[in-house]
């Protein structure tokens, strides 16, 4: 995020307190001198510093950070970098100093470039699906046939005049069943074209899902809550296993199958109900059926590992991941989703199929550029699969110089693969010494499409703009 943002919000913050900069800097541990360094954006900050200046000031650290701005500014920076929607006068990095300047502005024409961008891409998906959708091929063939022969038909009664009774009845009858085939044919294209989701869909969905996550902290608070008061139920409920269970299913997916199930029944009832505002929740959940599963996956994995049970372990296994996976029958996803829920941290999440392409992302978005299907090929998530069940750290450095650190695990049955990031800052220092020592770290982009290393000898698709660096570093 733009240095801007967070130093303008501590220093407006401390002036709406009426405290001074010394008294401020004081209380945090840092001179005066870096603090102002800090509010006159000079200086970066985060982790424990930004922490203690958000607990003086009275403020999360996610409103300090600004989560909601900075995927805002990833938003104007794409549009900024779009050959056909942006203009060369755009400089990506005032982004923040304009959603600084002028929010509501920002938000708006954020939000229009994100349906004009849907739009594009259903035209698109549209025109591919009238070119190459064999269905319509086939339908809109049979359609402009019946037609030929439904004006043939109709102009042999029109003219000529003497036709026979029966010849006439005959034709007669023809023109009904070639309309009524005719008004069946359209009937099935438009039922196709209603139930068949086209990209854009698909995108708007995850546009929803993202800003959901992204603002929707006391709703998940609220679902960690729900599942960590149902713990003590859901493990009394446990089925032990049955012989051949094991060849189905593992022990952890199938109680984690069976405590959703039983979660499901309370948590409608009580997440969705506008009653809930009592408990600390300003609005009910959207009442969507994707953010519902999303919340009530937090919920059962809340259930199933209660937060303050998993920091025992996280401390007795000293934050080593193949022991905390073992731990919990080998689900590496239970494991990362739980670590992307620790408090005081900020991890990005992010679950790949075999294929590599996306399938979730949750937690602090932020802390992972944005894209939509398949990430940049040289992330940890993707190496993860050379040697499952074994983690892989990574360092890596984003073309505009954001630092982060990846984690990632696959999974030797499903071959899925799950990653955390974080900014080092805010990596706890088990991880980070798995890493801070590398020579530098690796450079990578967030997607091909929009990667400025013209030369990565992975690329899978040329860039849509040219934004080209010096050559890619080996890493």
């Amino acid at each position: 995020m733009a240095r801007s943002l967070v130093g303008m919000r501590i220093r407006e913050q401390r002036r709406a307190l009426k405290m001074r900069q010394a008294d401020l800097a004081r209380r945090v541990g840092i001179s005066p001198s870096y603090m102002n360094l800090i509010e006159r954006n000079k200086r970066g900050i985060a982790g424990g510093l930004l922490r203690r200046i958000g607990e003086e000031l009275g403020l999360s650290i996610e409103v300090l950070t600004g989560t909601a701005e900075q995927r805002l500014e990833t938003d104007l920076i794409d549009l900024a970098r779009d050959p056909e929607r942006g203009d060369p006068a755009m400089d990506p990095a005032t982004a923040g100093e304009f959603i600084g300047r002028f929010p509501g502005w920002a938000r708006a024409l954020a939000r229009l470039s994100r349906r004009e961008r849907a739009a594009r891409a259903e035209a698109a998906a549209l025109s591919d699906r009238l070119t190459h959708d064999p269905f319509l091929s086939q339908a809109v063939h049979a359609m402009l046939t019946d037609i030929a022969a439904l004006r043939s038909t109709a102009g042999i009664l029109t003219d000529v005049p003497d036709i026979d009774r029966l010849d006439r009845d005959r034709f007669q009858g023809n023109i009904s069943a070639l309309a009524e085939r005719l008004a069946e044919t359209g009937s099935a294209l438009a039922g196709y074209f209603d139930e068949t989701d086209t990209p854009a869909d698909r995108q708007s969905g995850v546009d929803m899902m993202e800003d959901f996550i992204s603002t929707g902290d006391a709703h998940f608070e609220f679902a960690e809550q729900l599942g960590t008061r149902l713990a003590p139920d859901i493990a009394a409920r446990s089925a032990p296993d049955r012989p051949g269970d094991r060849l189905l299913q593992s022990s952890a997916s199938r109680k984690w199958a069976q405590a959703r199930a039983h979660i499901h029944k309370l948590y409608l009832a009580e997440l969705q109900d506008p009653g809930t505002n009592a408990e600390g929740i300003a609005d009910p959940a959207p009442r969507h059926p994707s953010i519902t599963d999303l919340l009530l996956d937090r919920a059962t994995d809340a259930a199933l590992v209660p937060m303050d049970e998993f920091q025992v372990m996280l401390a007795q296994a000293n934050w080593d991941l193949p022991t905390l996976c073992r731990a919990h029958d080998g689900e590496i996803g239970l494991v990362f989703r739980r670590l992307t829920a620790l408090p005081g941290y900020r991890f990005g999440y992010l679950r790949t199929d075999a294929s590599g392409r996306t399938r979730s992302r949750l937690g602090a978005l932020d802390q992972l550029p944005r894209h939509y299907d398949a990430a940049c090929p040289l992330w940890a998530v993707h190496r993860a699969r050379v040697k499952p069940f074994q983690p892989i750290f990574q360092r890596v450095q984003f073309p505009e110089g954001i630092e982060r650190v990846f984690i990632a695990m696959a999974d030797p049955d499903t071959a899925e693969s799950h990653q955390i990031s974080a900014d080092p800052a805010n990596m706890p220092d088990p991880f980070l010494s798995r890493v801070i020592n590398s020579d530098r770290p690796r450079p990578v982009g967030a997607t091909c499409q929009l990667c400025a290393h013209a030369d990565c000898p992975q690329r899978r698709e040329p860039p849509v703009v040219d934004l080209a660096v010096s050559s890619l570093q080996s890493g």
